[in-house]
């Protein structure tokens, strides 16, 4: 699987064919930079992701521009897997998390990808003495 997330943008997720090529099969609603949509020149940076074989996928990305400022960030949690089907025929990554509808807030570390360990979700941040949220997965 291959998930993109680029600035101003939302997460797309395609599969690796072993003809080498590329199948499209989601994207995500939700889009890095919120706090700048239709604003020029935008912000930057994009999503940082990171997949599990238990098909979590845990993706972090900016409010704002987070190459001119420090930003807050969010960590959306989608299933990898299993996709929503939208009104359209599209199919939409499943948000099963997100640390904005739970009271969690940190500061963008951009660069940095969240990592899946253990039974836990690391956040590399900019917060704090540790620098890193952790989330269990239940």
């Amino acid at each position: 699987m291959l998930y993109v997330g680029a600035e101003n943008s939302n997460v797309r997720v395609s599969r690796a064919n072993p003809d080498h090529s590329f199948t499209y099969l989601a994207n995500s609603d939700d889009v890095a930079s919120p706090d700048l949509v239709n604003q020029q020149p935008g912000g930057m940076t994009g999503w940082f992701c990171a997949g599990s074989t238990a098909g979590i996928l845990a993706c972090t990305r900016p409010h704002g521009d987070a190459n001119r400022t420090v930003t807050q960030g969010d960590l959306f949690i989608f299933d990898s897997r299993n996709f929503a089907t939208r009104p359209d025929g599209s199919k939409q990554l499943k948000v099963l998390w997100r640390s904005d509808q739970h009271g969690i807030s940190f500061l963008f570390n951009k660069f940095d990808p969240p990592v899946i360990w253990n039974g836990e979700i690391l956040v590399p941040t900019y917060d704090g003495n540790t620098g890193t949220l952790a989330l269990r997965l239940n």
